[in-house]
């Protein structure tokens, strides 16, 4: 069973997908994967998981970025390459009200990932309207992007 680390600074995700310890923004670009790539969410949580240690991170916004969006049109799937190198089925699209950036849900529904520039134009290149809503086009299925 994993034990909790208190830290007094506190590790955090703001609203735009930002990471902070405290005030201090998380810069350093290995550190930041580390977290990433540590990040888990539960029940009782989301914590930085290492080594049967567990660090506490209040998360308001996304925690990762879709990199890049690779349609498999023959295939009928879309996935989302994150930042942290995983890969998961593109699901639960949304357009964030707030930032007006693309959203789509990750680490199974617990989160969600902000498209970069790059996702977001292969997003906008296989999207289509009807009747007032959106969709992507994957193959012959179509994705719907609520907004």
């Amino acid at each position: 069973m994993a034990t909790a680390i208190d830290v007094p600074e506190g590790l955090r995700i703001l609203a735009d997908g930002s990471w902070r310890v405290g005030e201090e923004p998380v810069l350093h670009e290995l550190s930041l994967l580390f977290f990433k790539r540590h990040l888990v969410f539960d029940d009782e949580g989301a914590f930085i998981d290492h080594a049967g240690r567990r660090l506490p991170v209040a998360v308001d916004g996304p925690p990762f970025v879709v990199a890049r969006l690779e349609i498999d049109d023959p295939a009928g799937t879309a996935r989302a390459v994150l930042d942290d190198g995983s890969v998961e089925a593109v699901e639960d699209l949304a357009m964030d009200e707030n930032s007006g950036h693309f959203e789509c849900a990750a680490r199974g529904g617990r989160t969600r990932a902000q498209f970069s520039r790059a996702a977001h134009q292969t997003l906008l290149e296989h999207a289509f309207e009807e009747d007032g809503r959106f969709f992507l086009r994957v193959g012959v299925h179509s994705l719907p992007i609520r907004t």
